[in-house]
Protein backbone atom coordinates (compact mmCIF):
# COMPACT_ATOMS: atom_id res chain seq x y z
CA UNK A 1 0.00 0.00 0.00
CA UNK A 2 2.79 2.00 0.39
CA UNK A 3 3.83 2.32 -3.24
CA UNK A 4 0.64 3.39 -3.99
CA UNK A 5 0.17 6.54 -1.79
CA UNK A 6 3.58 7.86 -2.68
CA UNK A 7 3.25 7.00 -6.48
CA UNK A 8 -0.42 8.58 -6.02
CA UNK A 9 0.50 11.54 -4.33
CA UNK A 10 3.50 11.83 -6.90
CA UNK A 11 1.02 11.53 -10.04
CA UNK A 12 -1.04 14.37 -8.40
CA UNK A 13 2.55 16.64 -8.06
CA UNK A 14 4.08 16.20 -11.40
CA UNK A 15 1.20 13.97 -13.51
CA UNK A 16 1.17 10.21 -14.81
CA UNK A 17 3.72 10.65 -17.45
CA UNK A 18 6.65 11.48 -15.44
CA UNK A 19 5.36 9.18 -12.49
CA UNK A 20 5.25 6.13 -15.52
CA UNK A 21 8.68 7.18 -15.52
CA UNK A 22 9.75 7.42 -11.95
CA UNK A 23 8.12 3.51 -12.47
CA UNK A 24 9.98 2.63 -14.72
CA UNK A 25 13.46 3.63 -13.52
CA UNK A 26 12.75 1.89 -10.49
CA UNK A 27 11.46 -1.41 -11.47
CA UNK A 28 15.06 -1.54 -14.18
CA UNK A 29 16.93 -0.72 -11.00
CA UNK A 30 14.65 -3.33 -8.31
CA UNK A 31 12.78 -5.30 -10.80
CA UNK A 32 11.62 -7.88 -7.82
CA UNK A 33 9.59 -4.99 -6.34
CA UNK A 34 6.35 -6.45 -7.45
CA UNK A 35 3.96 -4.17 -5.24
CA UNK A 36 5.55 -1.40 -7.84
CA UNK A 37 5.15 -3.53 -11.18
CA UNK A 38 1.45 -3.83 -10.25
CA UNK A 39 0.56 -0.19 -9.38
CA UNK A 40 2.17 0.68 -13.07
CA UNK A 41 0.68 -2.02 -14.64
CA UNK A 42 -2.34 -0.23 -13.27
CA UNK A 43 -1.86 3.01 -14.04
CA UNK A 44 -1.15 2.04 -17.81
CA UNK A 45 -4.44 0.22 -17.84
CA UNK A 46 -6.26 3.63 -15.97
CA UNK A 47 -4.77 5.56 -18.99
CA UNK A 48 -6.14 3.13 -21.52
CA UNK A 49 -2.32 2.25 -22.66
CA UNK A 50 -3.45 -1.48 -22.27
CA UNK A 51 0.35 -2.57 -24.50
CA UNK A 52 2.23 -0.73 -22.20
CA UNK A 53 0.47 -2.35 -19.53
CA UNK A 54 0.84 -5.89 -21.36
CA UNK A 55 5.35 -4.70 -21.47
CA UNK A 56 5.31 -3.50 -18.15
CA UNK A 57 4.12 -7.15 -17.18
CA UNK A 58 6.05 -9.39 -19.43
CA UNK A 59 9.55 -7.02 -18.81
CA UNK A 60 8.72 -8.24 -14.95
CA UNK A 61 8.68 -11.78 -15.97
CA UNK A 62 11.65 -11.37 -18.22
CA UNK A 63 13.67 -9.79 -15.33
CA UNK A 64 12.60 -13.01 -12.77
CA UNK A 65 11.47 -16.26 -15.17
CA UNK A 66 10.84 -17.83 -12.04
CA UNK A 67 8.84 -15.42 -10.10
CA UNK A 68 5.23 -17.06 -8.89
CA UNK A 69 4.34 -12.50 -8.24
CA UNK A 70 5.82 -11.76 -11.80
CA UNK A 71 3.52 -14.25 -13.54
CA UNK A 72 0.65 -13.89 -11.54
CA UNK A 73 0.88 -9.61 -12.69
CA UNK A 74 1.20 -10.89 -15.85
CA UNK A 75 -1.35 -13.52 -15.75
CA UNK A 76 -3.81 -11.28 -14.24
CA UNK A 77 -2.92 -8.50 -16.92
CA UNK A 78 -3.56 -11.08 -20.17
CA UNK A 79 -7.09 -12.03 -18.42
CA UNK A 80 -7.78 -8.46 -18.11
CA UNK A 81 -7.27 -7.93 -21.61
CA UNK A 82 -9.75 -11.11 -22.21
CA UNK A 83 -6.72 -13.34 -22.59
CA UNK A 84 -7.59 -16.23 -20.73
CA UNK A 85 -5.97 -18.70 -22.29
CA UNK A 86 -2.74 -17.30 -22.36
CA UNK A 87 -3.53 -16.33 -18.72
CA UNK A 88 -4.21 -19.64 -17.60
CA UNK A 89 -0.47 -20.18 -18.67
CA UNK A 90 1.56 -17.93 -16.37
CA UNK A 91 -0.83 -18.58 -13.09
Amino acid sequence: MFVREVMTRHAATVGADETLEAYRRWLRANPEVYGARLEAVRLEESRGRHDAALELAREGVSANPGSGEAREILGMTLAAHGRAREALGEF
